[in-house]
């Protein structure tokens, strides 16, 4: 006889932080340019935001930060609730970092991804 289950979970879609909780994980005066679209296309994984030193004077290093998650999980704010030591620091040394969401492996088409002759 053949059994089967099925699980269904719960997806619990968490809200992003609110700018003055953005704010109040990064050093004093940082300046923040939230939710800049990439992509040329609408979908709100398409967003990334730009986190600039507050004495910043003309150009600045750009550290891309892609957070973590497998490319299944996670958003541009995950890594800032477990890294904030990390973020802070490149801004404190002088570096801009921009945290960019993207779609996940589960919704994107990857043409030829897996090819096998």
């Amino acid at each position: 006889m053949l059994i089967m289950s099925m699980v269904f979970h719960t997806v619990t879609i968490a809200q992003p932080p609110s700018s003055s909780q953005v704010q109040a994980r990064l050093p004093k005066g940082t300046i923040i340019h939230g939710n800049i679209p990439y992509n040329n296309d609408t979908l709100k994984k398409h967003l990334l935001d730009i986190y600039v030193p507050a004495d910043a004077k003309g150009k600045v290093p750009l550290v891309v930060f892609i957070h973590g998650g497998g490319w299944i999980g996670n958003d541009k704010y995950a890594d800032m609730g477990y890294m904030p030591n990390t973020v802070s620091a490149m801004l404190n040394n002088g570096m801009a970092v921009a945290s960019i969401d993207y779609r996940f492996a589960t919704q994107a088409v990857f043409r030829n991804s897996a090819r096998l002759q």
